[in-house]
């Protein structure tokens, strides 16, 4: 290349149009952090104008912090105010008010489960737990623990039992549980990670999903899903592992939770896959009437190993599908229940609390 040559390629005018974009550039970047930023400031106040917590749109991506033998817990102290729901956890990671260490006076009551423990579909004050509660204190001081977790099975319920309800000494201790481990019930790897630590969003999403505008473009506007979805099975029958699986984990928590001193109660849970569901309900078990008549089948294993190990292990089984009838008065999906349906369950809870446990033992000592 000749000096002249050079001299036009990196002469003063090249020079001055670099620098030029580069300062467009700039400009731009500046200009798209501030509008989002104003954004952000702008959605924020608009959700605190309607009461609502900046979390309105993503907070069941917040709902949850990821742990080591878990997968994930709830997020102690977490918070969400929208225009549909209004959910609390308190500083132990329970849904609900706050539990102190120990209880001199009255009786305490825990309930185990997942989503359906946990209330999904209902705001605070309608979850069967505090449903029951209230009901029970018309008799004497009862404190209800709801140890539900959305999408946590056996595995994860164990260990939340062992480590967070034993240590509050329940007196009785409801069982109402056994959808979330139809994944690896009918899995041929029921021990593969995704079973013993449940997948948690990442923590780009985590981190994201603080924004109030993100929230709204990707979970409002886009449609994203924000809950836990139900598992999509591997097949619809158990497997020899996975059935063996499932009666050890039950037998396991049934025996810890009586070796804590607890009277344990296992309950069949409300669900779409029993033969008299209504008909409505039966989309959300498959989109064909096989798989349908499958699932429905799968409930009906589910049913009888629960009463089978509860009946090995000297302890009460309910079927609640028989006082609180699977339809859509009672269920909104497959699995979760209604404001009404939450009642009626809690209703039914009642009455075994009130069997299981002596009228004194629910009367406050004064």
């Amino acid at each position: 290349m000749n000096e002249d040559s050079k001299q036009t390629t990196d002469g003063p005018a090249p020079k001055k149009r670099r620098r030029r974009k580069r300062f467009v550039a700039l400009l731009v970047f500046l200009l798209g952090g501030v509008t989002l930023i104003s954004a952000e400031v702008v959605m924020r106040v608009y959700v605190h104008l309607r009461g609502w917590t900046p979390n309105c749109y993503a907070g069941s991506v917040e709902l949850f912090e990821p742990h080591p033998e878990t997968g994930y817990v709830l997020r102690p102290g977490f918070r969400l105010q929208s225009g549909v729901w209004k959910i609390s956890v308190n500083e132990r990671g329970f849904r609900g008010p706050e539990i102190s260490e120990s209880r001199k006076n009255g009786s305490r009551v825990a309930i185990l489960g997942g989503s359906s423990v946990f209330g999904y579909l209902v705001s605070d004050g309608q979850e069967s737990a505090r449903l029951l509660e209230a009901e029970l204190n018309s008799d004497g001081d009862v404190e209800v623990i709801n140890g539900g977790v959305p999408g946590h099975n056996l595995n994860q319920t164990r260990w939340r039992f062992e480590n967070q309800i034993a240590p509050l000494k329940p007196d009785l201790v409801i069982l109402y549980l056994g959808w979330n481990d139809l994944g690896y019930i009918v899995s041929e790897d029921p021990d593969a990670e995704p079973f013993l630590k449940r997948p948690v969003a990442g923590s780009l999403s985590r981190a994201a999903s603080r924004s109030t505008l993100y929230g709204l473009v990707a979970y409002r506007l886009a449609g994203r899903a924000a809950t836990l979805s139900v598992e999509t099975l591997s097949a619809t029958k158990p497997s020899v592992a996975g059935e063996a699986k499932f009666r050890s984990n039950l037998a396991g928590l049934i025996d810890s939770a009586k070796h804590s001193g607890s009277k344990v109660v296992v309950c069949a849970q409300v669900t779409a896959a029993h033969p008299d569901a209504d008909l409505s309900l039966l989309s959300f078990l498959g989109k064909d009437e096989v798989k349908q008549r499958e699932m429905i089948e799968l409930g009906g294993w589910l049913r009888r190993a629960l009463r089978e190990e509860a009946t090995q292990a000297n302890v009460s089984f309910v079927d609640l599908n028989e006082t609180v009838p699977p339809n859509v008065g009672n269920l909104r999906d497959y699995v979760h229940l209604s404001e009404v349906g939450e009642q009626r369950l809690a209703n039914e809870l009642a009455r075994i609390v009130r069997r299981e446990l002596p009228l004194e033992t629910l009367i406050e000592k004064r």
